[in-house]
C-alpha cells in the first residue's frame, strides 16, 4: 500500500482570497514523502484517491496532508456518471515519482469545458503558491484513523485557528512563542478530540496586546488530571483584546 498516514500539520488563481491565517508545512519524514493535497476553490465534496483507493473526501477550501511511501503513485478523484449519477467513475489526474524526505503540493482545480474532453484536475504546484493558497483552507481529516498524523504518547494532531480582534497579536502556548494572529496552532490531543495531559494539568494560550489600552488575554483548557475531566480541543479560538477579564476556560466544540 503506497500510503501510511496523514501528517499534520494543509481552478486558475481565481477563487482564492487574501489568506486569513498563516500556514507552515511540517517537514517530511526522512524515509517517507509528504504530499499536501488541497482544493483552493469553493465547491462540493469530491472523493480523492491514491492508487485508486479513497483517502479523503475533500470539499472546497480544504486540504489534506498525506505521508506516502517513496516510489510511483497515481492520484485520482471519483465522479458521478450515468443516468442520474447512479454510477461512480474515477479520473486519473496525476502520476508522481515520490522521493523520501521530499514535500509535494498538489492542487485540485475544478474545470468544466463543454467543447473539450475532461482533463486531469490535479496539478503539481510550487511551494510559494501552494502555501499561500493552503493558508485560506481548513485541514480535512482522512477517511480512516490510520491516516491521522501521529503524535507523542498515542496522540494525534489537531489544527486550531487563532484569531484576535486586531491582527498581529503575539500568541504563546504554555509560555512558548507561536506567532502572531491570525495563525493556525497545532495541538496534539487524544483521539476523542480532547486535550492530552503531557504532565501539565492545563493548556494555556496567551495573547499579548500591542497597545497600552488593551489587555492580555488567556484561554485555559483542562487536560484531564486525576478525577478531572479534560476539555475538547476547539476548532477556533478568538481573543477580544479590549476585554478586561481574567483567565477563562473555552469549551467551544470541535
Amino acid at each position: 500500500m503506497a500510503f501510511i498516514g496523514l501528517v499534520a500539520a494543509m481552478m486558475g488563481i481565481t477563487g482564492c482570497a487574501t489568506p486569513k491565517s498563516s500556514f507552515a508545512p511540517v517537514p517530511a519524514p526522512s524515509d517517507k514523502a509528504l504530499v499536501y493535497l488541497y482544493w483552493p476553490q469553493r465547491g462540493t465534496p469530491h472523493t480523492m484517491c491514491v492508487n485508486e483507493l479513497p483517502v479523503v473526501e475533500l470539499d472546497g477550501r480544504e486540504y489534506c496532508p498525506l505521508v506516502l511511501d517513496p516510489g510511483f503513485v497515481l492520484l485520482s478523484h471519483q465522479f458521478k456518471t450515468g443516468p442520474a449519477g447512479v454510477f461512480t467513475g474515477i479520473m486519473h489526474d496525476l502520476e508522481l515519482q515520490l522521493r523520501p524526505g521530499k514535500t509535494y503540493y498538489v492542487a485540485y482545480r475544478y474545470r468544466i469545458n463543454p467543447f473539450s474532453p475532461r482533463k486531469p484536475m490535479m496539478t503539481l504546484i510550487d511551494e510559494t503558491t501552494a502555501t499561500t493558497e493552503i493558508a485560506i483552507c481548513t485541514m480535512k481529516k482522512p477517511m480512516a484513523e490510520t491516516f491521522l498524523e501521529p503524535g507523542p504518547q498515542g496522540t494525534i494532531a489537531y489544527y486550531v485557528e487563532v484569531e484576535s480582534s486586531e491582527p498581529g497579536v503575539r500568541i504563546e502556548a504554555n509560555k512558548e512563542y507561536i506567532g502572531r494572529t491570525p495563525l493556525k496552532l497545532r495541538i496534539f490531543g487524544d483521539k476523542d478530540g480532547s486535550f492530552h495531559n503531557f504532565g501539565m494539568d492545563h493548556y494555556e494560550i496567551q495573547a499579548y496586546p500591542e497597545k497600552t489600552n488593551q489587555f492580555k488575554q488567556v484561554k485555559v483548557f483542562r487536560t484531564g488530571r486525576l478525577l478531572e475531566r479534560d476539555d475538547r480541543i476547539p476548532s477556533r479560538i478568538y481573543f477580544d483584546m479590549n476585554q478586561r477579564s481574567g483567565p477563562s476556560v473555552d469549551l467551544a466544540p470541535r
